[in-house]
């Protein structure tokens, strides 16, 4: 089987990391709660022994999914939107 991990809003290091070139700016993500790496592993696991197939760390993140297939095209012009 395949599983999908959706890992908006799992607490990493990934912005120690991050190297910006030209015009610096504020990494940009959905206002989603946070979560601890090892409990999205848990959620793996339990995904992988289920033969699920997508993951998500929160159930806001379905939201967050259910918004953006809905309309692509409305989700993005609301998120760009959003950043001006």
């Amino acid at each position: 089987g395949v599983s999908c991990l959706c890992p908006a809003g799992v607490i990493t290091n990934i912005a120690e990391h991050i190297r910006y070139f030209g015009t610096t700016t504020s990494p940009r993500a959905p206002a989603l709660p946070v979560v601890e790496a090892s409990v999205v592993g848990d959620l793996v696991v339990d995904a992988i022994v289920e033969d699920r197939f997508l993951v998500l760390t929160t159930p806001e993140v379905g939201d967050e999914i259910a918004e953006r297939a809905a309309d692509i095209d409305r989700y993005v012009r609301s998120k760009s939107q959003s950043a001006e």
